[in-house]
């Protein structure tokens, strides 16, 4: 089986249901996000601002995921709001190097949020919390669809470097097919956004492709045969079996 992190805005939000932004229209969102504390709220803002190529836009979900949510206690769904904008961050990053960077060399890294989170949930651990950021940041570097992103991908798949948290191999497996999706998006192939069609479509690139079936031999190298997804404590996000 594997583990989705399920990636939200990139994926959840067809390209058709994103509206087109004018530069008044843009300045009260961006308002609107700013302001808002609510993360269910700042969500669905950010996935209409998600596919903006305003490097506001971009700034601005990058510090609301930093320093946003100050010193509030949220909700589990709240929790995976915030992982959601995370989520939403891989179209940006494929236009802007800033966002890259930082999903890079600090958001798919759990000691990156455990640092820099302001916020808690009661009852959860910090490193479930940490881990489910640093999960849909892979998610985003894989769906910026950067050559770049690729190579440094390609190099956990190699052996060449290796993965510092195996409770991550979930999430860059995974970001590998949102780079599949990427492309596939690029050559004008349709996003349905649904939750089902992203399963199907990942089930046959685990099963029909031999990047698939490749980055499949890897992830199961990484955790054990007897540690299946989800084994570990403070696992997120759904199961799909091969």
């Amino acid at each position: 089986m594997v583990r989705l992190y399920l990636s939200g805005a990139s994926l959840l939000l067809p390209q058709a249901e994103i509206p087109h932004l004018d530069g008044v229209a843009l300045e009260g969102l961006l308002q609107q996000f700013d302001q808002c504390n609510d993360p269910v709220v700042a969500l669905r803002l950010a996935r209409v601002l998600s596919r903006t190529p305003d490097d506001r836009v971009a700034n601005a979900l990058m510090r609301k995921l930093v320093n946003g949510f100050a010193g509030q206690q949220l909700t589990s769904d709240q929790k995976h709001a915030v992982a959601g904008i995370a989520g939403s961050l891989g179209w940006l990053a494929g236009r802007f190097d800033s966002v890259y960077v930082f999903l890079k060399e600090h958001g798919t890294k759990p000691t990156f949020w455990r640092s820099h989170r302001k916020w808690s949930v009661p009852n959860v651990a910090d490193y479930s919390i940490d881990k489910l950021l640093a999960g849909r940041s892979w998610l985003s570097l894989g769906a910026s669809g950067r050559p770049e992103a690729n190579a440094y991908l390609l190099e956990f798949l190699s052996g060449r470097r290796s993965l510092e948290d195996s409770n991550l191999a979930a999430a860059v497996a995974e970001a590998a097919f949102h780079f599949h999706l990427s492309k596939a998006e690029s050559r004008g192939a349709p996003n349905t956004g649904g939750v089902e069609d992203y399963m199907d479509r990942l089930h046959a690139w685990i099963n029909q492709t031999e990047e698939g079936q490749r980055w499949w031999t890897w992830y199961r190298a990484q955790v054990g045969v007897d540690q299946p997804p989800g084994s570990s404590p403070g696992s997120e996000g759904a199961e799909l079996k091969k």
